[in-house]
């Protein structure tokens, strides 16, 4: 197998990876792992390319600008749940000690003699 047929295949892999539904958790691990192969293939890939090569080539572009988009996509998703977990955990502390912001530290000045 070619290396060429090889990132193919890994680049599909993912683009299916990300055609499925489930977990998050589960599909970060599987990207990773996939992830680091094509990245370790990738610096193998050199011309020149047979016609068939090439062909899947335009085809591993393809698919690739559909992997960013969905990543760009689970990147805001956790950006979001971070967000809301921070302004969750501020929001329960200021319940459990409401006082704990005030700030003693300003001064008075009584004008009247």
């Amino acid at each position: 197998m070619s290396v060429v047929n090889e990132c193919y295949t890994i680049t599909k892999t993912l683009y299916k990876l990300f055609q499925v539904d489930g977990k998050r958790e589960g599909k970060m691990e599987q990207m990773t792992s996939l992830l680091k192969k094509r990245q370790a293939i990738l610096h193998k890939v050199k011309p020149p390319f047979t016609p068939e090569e090439e062909k899947l080539g335009k085809q591993i572009v393809v698919m690739n600008k559909v992997i960013e988009s969905e990543m760009k996509k689970m990147k805001k998703s956790i950006e979001r749940d971070r967000n809301g977990l921070k302004k969750t955990k501020v929001s329960v502390y200021k319940y459990v000690n409401p006082y704990a912001s005030l700030q003693h530290d300003g001064m008075f000045y009584d004008k009247k003699k």
